[in-house]
């Protein structure tokens, strides 16, 4: 790794953009292993770093933006948003309290909701793929299931899916 250590002047990027635009997007290769008849072989397959500016993930934000908590409304402490419950505390006894009153907390534990964010999660990391593997101009914000589908024919397994993603987050950390 040392070897490819570089001293990166960033103010001469700066008066240079042009010349230098795009310099700190990586790309790079995820090695997956794919085993026929018994016999393994490891497959490079080219990927992208991903982030909220791309226009496909600015679309699907949009059109999806992500589920917010129900607000539930306790008796509790308000700088931590526990109830007095949680804290295990006589609630005739914490009313007697002035640190304790009437506060709206997120429901994060309210099943609806968690269904929600994982439906939602699962979209936003498919649209990820999508970009990180360079098909968004085959697949759209509206194609996410067809393109979960044609993973799936390809044989793609949950390990290699890590394994991309893994290797994803490896480009530019």
């Amino acid at each position: 790794m040392a070897d490819n250590k570089k001293v990166f002047n960033m103010r001469e990027a700066l008066k240079n953009k042009d010349k230098y635009k795009g310099y700190f997007k990586s790309n790079g290769v995820s090695t997956l292993k794919v085993t026929k008849d018994g016999v393994p072989q490891m497959v490079d397959v080219e990927i992208f770093a991903v982030d909220n500016s791309h226009p496909l993930m600015k679309e699907f934000l949009e059109k999806n933006p992500q589920p917010k908590a129900p607000i539930k409304r306790i008796f509790g402490d308000p700088k931590t948003g526990k109830s007095v419950q949680e804290m295990g505390l006589d609630s005739k006894e914490a009313a007697r309290n002035h640190n304790f009153t009437w506060i709206n907390v997120r429901d994060f534990a309210n099943e609806e909701y968690e269904k929600e964010m994982q439906e939602w999660q699962e979209k936003a990391v498919f649209i990820q793929l999508i970009i990180v593997l360079g098909v968004a101009d085959e697949y759209g914000v509206d194609d996410i299931k067809k393109f979960e589908e044609d993973m799936k024919d390809l044989g793609i397994t949950p390990n290699q899916m890590q394994k991309l993603g893994d290797d994803i987050k490896n480009l530019d950390s």
